[in-house]
């Protein structure tokens, strides 16, 4: 069975590269609409701020890994009743 940590590292630098593609993407659509349509600007307001999505990121990351630690020490516990 794969080792949780190797999961761990990679699911964060995932969660880390996503968040920064998400951060530039949100940052050049909130400039574009400041600078060509200041009327909108309470539209891009709306958009979420980076860090309020890398804190709901991390926690449903936080969540995936518990129950991912929790099914490998079931799995394990069931293969060493039955050894």
């Amino acid at each position: 069975m794969p080792d949780v940590s190797d999961l761990t590292n990679k699911g964060h630098d995932f969660v880390a590269k996503a968040v920064g593609a998400a951060d530039a993407v949100v940052g050049v659509a909130r400039d574009a609409v400041r600078d060509k349509a200041p009327g909108f600007e309470r539209m891009a307001d709306l958009v979420p701020d980076p860090s309020d999505v890398v804190d709901q990121v991390t926690a449903t990351a936080n969540e995936l890994l518990g129950l991912a630690q929790d099914v490998q020490k079931k799995v394990v516990a069931a293969l060493t009743a039955n050894a």
